[in-house]
This record gives structure tokens, C-alpha cells and sequence, in this order.
């Protein structure tokens, strides 16, 4: 009886990539405005060679430059903003 030979894995392409960014807001016990929270979270799934798919996901924030986490949120703040003047009364 012999062993199965070890499989070689290789990543061959990059599937579905997926960003989720949240904007929440979290309301105190005292009175005043309530806290905005905004997260970002990524989800990317890499294809290997032997045809399986592995989903690979995390915080998002570590991955972006400066420059990038200030243009995001100001992106959910004008989206809250946006939401906010055109869907409440």
C-alpha cells in the first residue's frame, strides 16, 4: 500500500472581493448625540491551482494609508448625511 502524493497548491487568481463599510451609531445612557462608530471589514477569495477557494477576511483599516481612512469617512459621513436629509421626514 502506498501513500497518496502531497498535492502542490498554488494561489492562480483572486475571485470575488468584498468590502463592508459601517457606519453605526450607539447610543449613551446620558443624554446628548449619540456615538458614530464606522468600521471596515474585507472579505477576498483566492482560487488555487487545485480548484478549491479560500476565503480570506479581516479588518480592513490596517490595509489603507491615511489618506485612505480619511477619504472613507468622509464617504460614510456623506452618505448618513445623504440618508438622513432624503429618506427621514
Amino acid at each position: 500500500m502506498t501513500f497518496d502524493k502531497a498535492t502542490t497548491r498554488t494561489p492562480v487568481s483572486i475571485e470575488d472581493l468584498s468590502v463592508v463599510l459601517t457606519d453605526y451609531t450607539e447610543n449613551q445612557a446620558e443624554e446628548g448625540e449619540p456615538e458614530v462608530y464606522q468600521t471596515g471589514r474585507f472579505e477576498v477569495q483566492v482560487k488555487y491551482s487545485t480548484g478549491e477557494i479560500k476565503l480570506i477576511q479581516g479588518d480592513l483599516v490596517p490595509h489603507l494609508t491615511t489618506a485612505q481612512i480619511t477619504g472613507l469617512m468622509g464617504f460614510m459621513d456623506d452618505m448618513r448625511a445623504k440618508a438622513e436629509s432624503e429618506i427621514l421626514p
